[in-house]
Order: C-alpha cells, then sequence, then structure tokens
C-alpha cells in the first residue's frame, strides 16, 4: 500500500517540537528535506541511515522520505526545525552556537538553515553496536553477503538477521533495498538520465522492481516522484527570488 507522507513543517507551526519524556515515535518519513537542531534534551533516531544518538547543539540532516523511528531521552528534547531547498544527503553535524540559529529562524527558517550549513561542523555517529555496523556495510556495499559478513564477524547468521530486524525494524535484505532507494532518490531528483539507467545503475533487477521500491518508499511512482521533485525545486526558487 502507498504511503502518505505528511510535511514535517505541519507538525508545529512554531517550527519547533517539545517531546516529552520517553516518548517513541513509530517508523516514519516526511516528504521533506530539513534539519532538526537539538536545543535541549537527547533523543535517538534508527532508520535508513544508521542509528544517530544526539544531544544539544547535534543537527541531523534529513533527505527526503528518510524513514526512521526516534525514542525521546529521559528529559525530553527540544527540536528546532529548518527547511533544506536543495536535496542533500542524510548527515549529522554539530554546531556550537544554536542560539543564534533560533534567533535567526524568528527572522527566517531559510536564513537560520543557510548559518547552520555554513557553520557547523561533521560529527561521526557514536553508536557501534554490530546492526549498525551491518547497516554500514550494506551502504556501502549493496550486494554484500550478509551470510559471510555474519560468519566473519563469528556470529550466527539466524542471529544477525533478528537482532538486525529488532534494532532496524527490518530485515538485513529489506534494508538493502531501502539502501537502493536511497541511492535512486537524488538521482530522480536531478532529472539527469532515464529511469531505466537509474534502476539499472541502482542495482534493480529490472524497472517494474524499480517502480514498486520507490512507489513502497515515497507513495508515488518513478515518474510521479520527478514530477513531484521537479515542483518542490521550482517553489524553492520562487521562495528565493521573492525573499
Amino acid at each position: 500500500m502507498a504511503k502518505m507522507h505528511r510535511s514535517v513543517f505541519d507538525l508545529s507551526p512554531r517550527k519547533t517540537l517539545i517531546h516529552e519524556a520517553g516518548e517513541r515515535h513509530s517508523r516514519h518519513s516526511h516528504a521533506d528535506g530539513f534539519m532538526a537542531l537539538v536545543l535541549s534534551g537527547s533523543y535517538e533516531e534508527i532508520g535508513d541511515t544508521g542509528s544517530w544518538a544526539v544531544a544539544p547543539g547535534d543537527v541531523i540532516v534529513h533527505s527526503p522520505f528518510e524513514a526512521h523511528y526516534n525514542g525521546i531521552g529521559t528529559r525530553g528534547a527540544e527540536v528546532l526545525l529548518m527547511p533544506i531547498q536543495s536535496f542533500r544527503k542524510h548527515a549529522l553535524l554539530a554546531l556550537d552556537d544554536p542560539d543564534e540559529a533560533v534567533r535567526l529562524s524568528q527572522k527566517s527558517p531559510e536564513v537560520a538553515a543557510a548559518y547552520v550549513l555554513k557553520n557547523a561542523r561533521n560529527r561521526a555517529s557514536n553508536v557501534r553496536d554490530w546492526p549498525d555496523l551491518l547497516a554500514q556495510a550494506i551502504r556501502e556495499e549493496p550486494d554484500l553477503q550478509i551470510t559471510q559478513w555474519a560468519l566473519g564477524i563469528g556470529l550466527d547468521p539466524a542471529v544477525v538477521s533478528r537482532g538486525f530486524r529488532r534494532h532496524f525494524d527490518c530485515s538485513p535484505s529489506q534494508y538493502r533495498l531501502k539502501s537502493r532507494v536511497r541511492a535512486a532518490l537524488p538521482a530522480i531528483a536531478s532529472n539527469e538520465g532515464t529511469l531505466g539507467d537509474i534502476a539499472h545503475d541502482c542495482g534493480f533487477s529490472d524497472q517494474a522492481h524499480f517502480s514498486r521500491a520507490i512507489r513502497s518508499a515515497t507513495g508515488l511512482s518513478p515518474t510521479g516522484l520527478r514530477a513531484f521533485f521537479e515542483e518542490r525545486a521550482h517553489k524553492c526558487m520562487g521562495t528565493t527570488h521573492t525573499a
């Protein structure tokens, strides 16, 4: 069944989310690309791009249609949301002066986002359990043989499959498919190359398989998704020109 994706900016008109201690958010995704700057508290995010434990000053850059689930820490969390006008890959950043981003966001969320992208520095994930190592290996090598990987670190393949599913809410093979979808999205958004070429380059067995995977992840066909990204790009250009 096709998924419906709300805009993340529909969640709060103030563009700041307040999470209560211990909240749990089931796996979800948003059509927007956006940044989440942690102002207070902490939370863990687990999904298509791995596991990320974040605290004040950390910034998670989310690409469009990226799926994840969240667990809020014992002190809750306050998060500032900022839009991203171009397609950016997931990243974890650290910002030394979150207060300046908050001040700028009161003037314009776009100005605050530009400030963060200019001044934040890259930060490595601090979550390194074996499910995260396997997820990283799959993202880097989509044709990775899971059984060989498991035996290589001394674990039973069945144990690896069950443990991975508990952590990421999907099997290693499903995660492999999600990784291929994630690789295809920026290529679709760039409007360069045919959809058939993108399907082949990203490792899909055929275009029908490609179409099913894209629709499952985004609710749109590859052609519809390309049109969606084109419409968003035009809107962003209009916003930039009239700002």
